[in-house]
């Protein structure tokens, strides 16, 4: 089998990186999970969210690459799982080898409807100029679930404001 290399990687990043302004983070299943404190492990074949709650337009997409430890960057950082990244721009992509994608964006009380949720997902393609959208919009026709993670209960109030940030690995593994 042939082999992919770093720098379609680093496309693939960019690709999802230039459409920055049709990612959205979405919020669903609003119902319990048979075993609430195991959720079940996400699959493949998953084209939506269950029980979508609404979708918030991401606010940073951003390459980014793991920053060795004790190393220094004059580009801006972020910690994820423990890490530190660096947040990378599209024109140092191929030199810096980022073929990696932050997601982040911020929730407030008031931007969505409120309650539990117990999936997070983000969709690209969503052609809107709308920063929150529900999910009977008609906006949202030709989306796609890039990706989402099945999770433990969380209920949003009307005090609560969340942070939700991913990092995506663009590199083919099998």
């Amino acid at each position: 089998m042939p082999t992919a290399t770093i720098q379609s990687y680093v496309e693939n990043a960019l690709r999802i990186r230039e459409q920055s302004d049709r990612t959205y983070l979405a919020l669903g299943k609003t119902s319990p999970w048979e075993n609430e404190n195991i959720p079940p492990v996400a699959e493949e074949n998953v084209e939506d969210l269950q029980e979508l709650v609404g979708f918030k337009k991401m606010d940073t997409v951003s390459l980014c690459k793991e920053l060795p430890e004790g190393a220094t960057t004059s580009y801006p950082t972020v910690k994820y799982r423990g890490k530190t990244w660096k947040l990378v721009p599209d024109a140092d992509a191929h030199s810096e080898e980022a073929y990696h994608v932050f997601f982040s964006t911020v929730i407030t009380g008031d931007d969505l409807p409120l309650g539990e949720y117990r999936q997070v997902g983000v969709y690209t393609n969503i052609v809107s100029d709308a920063t929150i959208l529900l999910p009977d919009s008609t906006d949202l026709s030709g989306r796609t679930l890039f990706f989402y993670d099945n999770r433990e209960r969380f209920n949003r109030t009307d005090r609560v404001t969340v942070t939700e940030s991913f990092i995506i690995n663009m590199r083919a593994t099998e």
